[in-house]
């Protein structure tokens, strides 16, 4: 390879090359609607999600209003467990060009208390988002008469 040249790498070759193109597409406008306190997207959360019999990993975008940018279910897993990728949780605001970020899952016993795998994601995905300058507003737990609130509770801070 001594007297090998640029045009002579692959990356030069005359051959066909396929193009892969993502786009976004919005499937319903979303509603105008403002998260002023954990309560409020407790609230929301509840009829989004409130209902399923296993775990439900729903995450919320925000833009700088406060405004609901994105929804989405990233995981659906079993009766006690559900696991999502930080990557999968990130992407939705990266995708929706928001800046704040509200996760929230339900708990189907009933029992909004996190597990120590809840705080365990809460803290990852602060770091990971703090990386990407996303903000983790809150972490909601849903649970049968109530909610638990990462940043009501401090975790957040």
């Amino acid at each position: 390879m001594d007297n090998a040249s640029y045009a002579d790498l692959p990356l030069f070759e005359t051959k066909t090359h396929y193009f892969v193109r993502s786009q976004l597409v919005r499937e319903k406008e979303m509603p105008n609607i403002k998260i002023s306190s954990s309560s409020d997207a407790a609230q929301y959360v509840r009829e989004q999600i409130g209902d399923y019999d296993r775990e439900v990993i729903l995450v919320l975008a925000l833009d700088v209003r406060y405004n609901i940018n994105a929804t989405s279910i990233v995981h659906i897993g079993s009766g006690n467990e559900s696991v999502a990728d930080t990557a999968d949780i990130l992407r939705v605001a990266l995708y929706s060009s928001s800046r704040n970020l509200i996760i929230a899952h339900n708990h189907p016993s009933g029992d909004p208390s996190p597990s120590a795998e809840d705080k365990a994601i809460t803290k990852r995905l602060k770091e990971a988002g703090a990386l990407l300058n996303i903000a983790l507003m809150d972490h909601i737990i849903i649970g049968n008469n109530g909610y638990y609130s990462f940043a009501d509770e401090g975790f957040l801070a």
